[in-house]
């Protein structure tokens, strides 16, 4: 049997650094690395203010339509009296060329109602 020229050497356990940067947990007595707390720690700080910036952006679309609506109601309230002068307009109109007013205003004036230059048009 051939002999080895290497000799045996005992190697003792040594404790690394990771081992020196782990954290236990006391209640599930888990090992982390102190790195990826630090990634918890910014993901939970990127998340709340994705939060905070997702809020403000739903509030600010919120009084975006709330202004839209009131400026809406108030030209739907502009159009509805425009309406209602027109109509009151257009009854005006009527009642003012109405044949009976024309009759009265012609008579005060001094014209007479002559039937032969009386023609009859039709659309």
């Amino acid at each position: 049997m051939a002999r080895s020229a290497a000799k045996k050497i005992e190697v003792t356990p040594q404790v690394s650094q990771e081992k020196k940067n782990i954290t236990t947990s006391p209640n599930l007595g888990v090992s982390t690395p102190k790195h990826y707390i630090r990634r918890e720690r910014r993901a939970l700080v990127g998340l709340g203010a994705l939060i905070m910036g997702l809020s403000c952006l739903v509030i600010w679309s919120n009084t975006t339509v709330t202004k839209t609506q009131a400026k809406i109601q108030k030209i739907d309230q502009q159009v509805s009296t425009l309406q209602t002068s027109n109509a009151n307009m257009k009854e005006e109109i009527s009642e003012l060329s109405s044949r009976s007013r024309l009759m009265q205003v012609a008579k005060d004036v001094g014209l007479k109602m002559n039937d032969k230059n009386i023609r009859n048009v039709t659309k």
